[in-house]
């Protein structure tokens, strides 16, 4: 008899097993897990645009450009393609999306309710310890507070003698601050203006100084005022030629001519922004650190078009790379505009420049079925997102 009993319950148990696999069919539910061999992202770099290309899962942690909504996410839990899509679609429409006051637990929630976390990837940045960037915001692009904390700028270049204060206000520190354009010739008179901080400032940048011809004996003069205010400063040249002469280039060696090799305060920065006869930005980085030696080559130029992004990419390499010594990078926005600024912080921190906002995100799942507790079992069954908050954590984050 009990034998009897023990198979009639294996028995019911069996069809309401069979009862549960066939409504969970009908209702069109996945009845297999995902794979989640495959990614379904095609990293297009500058543009962030990953998009969705098949409804295979979506490895955890994965940054997933959402082209209806724009937004890009970080994917924190396994969640397939066709879910993203659900999601992309849902923040289209749902453009402003509130912060949540309370938390919810899970563990209250009825069943056939599924809360996903994921992360909202911000045009945010905040600078690397070691490692820092530099713009000269010739076009106003952002103002000066805007740079440092919101695209991780931690160094500045004044264009003007007369707007080293602004920049100071905004944050930056004197010794951030570079007193740029100057011209050897008439520099001397203004920088011995003592009503003005520019004794204070950690870097004054000589532009492009054999293009124009300027004078040997006033650049020396100009070291030697500079180190008589502040020992601590640096004296930095630019050159956009090939340092030595070959059958591409002249030969602009002003590195030798001042000195570089007898202990003076002058460094190089190359201002190469496309490629030439001699080769490329990176081709230009590695030669002048080279040819001028690793102590006098510590930072350097790019220019904002973006265009320039493949240049971009490959200096910031080379510069991570343990045979140099460049712990500077600096932006020439005379150029471009704020797109292609966006592009560049981004690639910044795609190589360790900079770190990147993250918002997390609550996205509130419901099963769209009668009987939820049978047959909706995460992440099968048929859902919908019904709500979604900011939960208020924030992260900055290394790529």
């Amino acid at each position: 008899m009990k034998n009897l009993i023990h198979v009639s319950i294996l028995f019911v148990l069996l069809s309401l097993f069979t009862v549960i696999l066939q409504s969970c069919s009908s209702e069109n539910a996945i009845t297999s897990p995902p794979n989640t061999q495959s990614k379904t992202t095609s990293l297009n770099t500058k543009s962030m645009a990953k998009q969705i290309t098949n409804t295979n899962s979506i490895s955890p942690d994965t940054s997933v450009y959402l082209p209806l909504s724009k937004k890009t996410i970080l994917v924190s839990r396994s969640m397939s393609a066709e879910k993203i899509a659900m999601v992309d679609k849902y923040f289209s429409t749902h453009k402003n999306i509130s912060t949540r006051t309370n938390v919810i637990s899970p563990n209250l929630l009825t069943c056939g309710v599924h809360l996903e976390y994921d992360y909202e990837q911000e045009m945010d940045f905040q600078a690397v310890a070691g490692k820092s960037l530099g713009i000269s915001n010739d076009l106003n692009l952002i103002s000066c507070s805007d740079a440092k904390n919101i695209y991780g700028f931690s160094l500045y270049a004044a264009s003007s003698f007369d707007n080293i204060e602004t920049v100071h206000g905004a944050g930056f520190p004197y010794s951030n601050i570079m007193v740029s354009y100057l011209n050897p010739t008439n520099a001397l008179a203004i920088l011995q203006d003592t009503s003005k901080h520019y004794s204070k400032c950690g870097y004054y940048e000589i532009d492009e100084p054999a293009k124009y011809s300027y004078s040997y004996t006033d650049t020396k003069s100009l070291e030697s005022l500079i180190n008589n205010w502040n020992t601590g400063a640096k004296v930095l040249l630019t050159d956009f030629n090939w340092p030595e002469k070959t059958a591409c280039a002249k030969w602009y060696n002003w590195g030798a001519q001042l000195g570089l090799y007898q202990g003076s305060n002058y460094y190089v920065m190359c201002d190469t922004y496309a490629a030439d006869a001699c080769g490329s930005p990176c081709d230009y980085w590695n030669e002048y650190t080279n040819y001028y030696s690793p102590a006098h080559v510590f930072s350097n130029w790019l220019d904002n078009v973006l265009a320039h992004w493949g240049y971009w990419d490959c200096c910031f390499k080379l510069a991570n790379g343990t045979d140099q010594n460049i712990n500077q990078i600096w932006l020439w926005a005379g150029t471009g505009d704020l797109t292609a600024l966006q592009s560049f912080c981004t690639d910044a921190w795609e190589n360790g420049w900079l770190l990147r906002q993250e918002k997390q995100i609550e996205i509130i799942w419901k099963c769209d079925t009668s009987n939820p507790c049978t047959n909706c079992i995460w992440p099968y069954g048929i859902w919908y997102i019904s709500d979604s908050y900011y939960t208020g954590r924030v992260q900055y984050v290394a790529n």
